[in-house]
Order: structure tokens, then sequence, then C-alpha cells
């Protein structure tokens, strides 16, 4: 059971993190931003996510997005 926690404590923490460098960009010194870089890695996580809820968020900022 804790380590069932944990695991979806993980899942937010990192949703958390990539929608944030989805909404807001960070560019590189070209002075392109990085978006499309953190939709891809999005993309990638989604199907692995054990929250339901982090799973949500994540499908939404991807269709933001898209």
């Amino acid at each position: 059971m804790e380590e069932f926690k944990s695991r979806e404590l993980m899942d937010i923490e990192l949703v958390m993190t990539l929608k944030g460098h989805i909404e807001q960009p960070c560019e590189d010194e070209y002075g392109n931003n990085l978006r499309l870089f953190y939709l891809r890695q999005a993309r990638e996580v989604l199907p692995k996510l054990k929250n339901p809820f982090a799973k949500e968020i994540l499908e939404k900022v991807i269709e933001k997005y898209k």
C-alpha cells in the first residue's frame, strides 16, 4: 500500500514538472523554445502513469498545446 501511494506521488510530481515546462518552456541558445521536446516526453510518459488524476492533468495539457 505504501509503495502504491509513493508511486502516485511520483506521478503527480512528474506531471507537474512536465506541465510547467510545457506551459512556460525554456529556450535553447538560439531562442527556440523547447515545448515540443517536453510534449514528446509527456506523450511518452502518459501510458505509464498509474495516478488517474495525474494522467488527466497531463492529457489536458497535451491537448491544449498539441
